[in-house]
């Protein structure tokens, strides 16, 4: 927006087209608005998380062809999964343009990106 300062107010209906609200500056210019809806969403995502404990119990047995085991193994656990939505957010953005009494910019502003 800083390259309109200086501007002529043809250059920015050129590029911009016509605003969508026009008032007075007080001055004898106008101040020229032009707004945006805009909205962006994020998505939705589940996270799962597991907890538990295992546990191994057994005897090692040594003969003479080698050693063997004989034993078991327990586990006890849980698990859960929360979802979290997307999310949807909406703004509207605006960008203004002061046009003094000879159709040039003299100072801009926006809010919202």
């Amino acid at each position: 927006m800083k390259s309109y300062l200086g501007a002529h107010r043809n250059d920015v209906v050129a590029n911009w087209g016509a605003p969508q609200s026009v008032m007075s500056d007080g001055s004898g210019g106008e101040i020229w608005v032009y707004s945006q809806d805009r909205q962006m969403t994020t998505p939705g995502y589940s996270q799962t998380n597991s907890y538990g404990t295992a546990n191994t119990y057994g005897n090692a047995y040594a003969n003479p062809y080698g050693a063997t085991y004989q034993g078991n193994t327990s586990y006890n656990g849980s698990s859960y999964s929360t979802y979290t939505p997307a999310r949807t957010t909406s703004w509207t953005a605006s960008r203004t343009f002061f046009i003094n009494s000879s159709g040039t910019v003299y100072r801009y502003a926006w809010k919202g990106y």
